[in-house]
């Protein structure tokens, strides 16, 4: 999983990077609707990211030692 989160972890920065500048281009506009959902939008991409990064590797580790055995016993019987 190591090799796999500086393999694709970069990736995913860079493309979340870039993401997240374009949405918040739009603060730059005139048009209120759209700052509003430029800044809303590259909040919820970074955010995503932090999550992705974070979140996600705990969950699949939780899975793989409580919830998978658990299932394999339920299913065995």
């Amino acid at each position: 999983m190591i090799s796999a989160y500086k393999t694709a972890g970069s990736m995913l920065f860079i493309s979340s990077l870039t993401t997240a500048i374009c949405f918040f281009s739009n603060v730059l506009s005139s048009v209120i609707a759209l700052r509003d959902f430029g800044s809303y939008m590259g909040t919820v991409v970074i955010l995503n990211y932090l999550h992705v990064m974070t979140i996600l590797p705990s969950a699949l580790l939780v899975n793989e030692l409580h919830i998978k055995p658990l299932q394999r016993k339920i299913w065995a019987v």
